[in-house]
């Protein structure tokens, strides 16, 4: 474990590291895509996704995705999971769960919660809601200790359903999308980019895809150096997917690369 953790303070380790951190935890985070909170005009796509992560074609890690309607609840249902491999377990480890619930007619946040073990210390954080002002709520609780922290802001999403909100916006060359996302734990403002459209190819196919140039500020930081070099691909209609996020890192890069959509 001591070498572990002095090997992370080496500054090409870290940079990588922050390089993987940034492919795996992005899909989740939404410090990898956001939108403008304007009513979404796309449906949200349900059914199965499954990632990879590579450094270099040396595999990093591996991501699930799963959206589910609940009819009953008038709402979507999204869990995800994500861990690092065995060669990156030597480095820093990471075995992360999350969830979350929007509603169905205009995706607004319900709940959220990320549950992971990092270098095998496990850290829970959930995000409630005020029913009345839909300001959101973050409870962190790591080595027995509970932190709270509250945003006076109804239209701060949390990472998940920023993350659908965005797919379901209309995108075109030019546009840029502004933020504000809430991990329960610290405030992000977010910027993205769209540059270009490409054709690219993953496990999962072929797809005509938006290419997408983020930039995010942690409030009260300042710029969030994990994505300072990354690129999302997204497909078109009529399917909105994530297909690859790269970042860039001291040697390469990383790729977190879709491998099955199953809808």
């Amino acid at each position: 474990m001591e070498a572990r953790r002095h090997l992370g303070r080496v500054p090409g380790v870290a940079r990588w590291r922050a390089g993987v951190y940034a492919g795996v935890v992005g899909l989740f985070l939404g410090t990898a895509v956001a939108a403008a909170p304007t009513v979404p005009t796309l449906p949200v796509v349900t059914g199965h996704l499954d990632y990879h992560v590579s450094w270099n074609g040396i595999p990093a890690g591996d991501a699930t995705v799963n959206i589910a309607r609940v009819d009953e609840a008038a709402s979507y249902h999204v869990e995800g999971s994500v861990q690092t491999s065995w060669l990156v377990d030597w480095l820093w480890s990471l075995r992360a769960r999350v969830s979350a619930s929007f509603t169905t007619a205009d995706l607004t946040p319900l709940s959220f919660r990320y549950d992971r073990d990092m270098n095998r210390e496990h850290s829970l954080t959930d995000i409630y809601y005020d029913p009345s002002t839909r300001w959101p709520t973050g409870v962190h609780v790591k080595r027995g200790r509970t932190t709270t922290m509250s945003v006076n802001d109804a239209g701060v999403m949390d990472p998940v359903t920023a993350i659908f909100r965005a797919l379901a916006q209309p995108i075109q060359v030019g546009d840029t999308y502004r933020y504000d996302v809430f991990t329960g734990e610290s405030s992000y403002r977010v910027e993205l980019h769209v540059v270009g459209e490409d054709t690219i190819t993953v496990a999962a196919g072929t797809f005509k895809a938006w290419r997408v140039e983020p930039q995010v500020w942690r409030v009260g930081t300042g710029v969030d150096t994990r994505l300072r070099h990354a690129t999302l691909w997204v497909s078109e209609e009529p399917v909105r997917a994530v297909l690859r996020i790269r970042s860039e890192v001291f040697i390469g890069a990383v790729n977190c690369d879709l491998q099955r959509l199953g809808v």
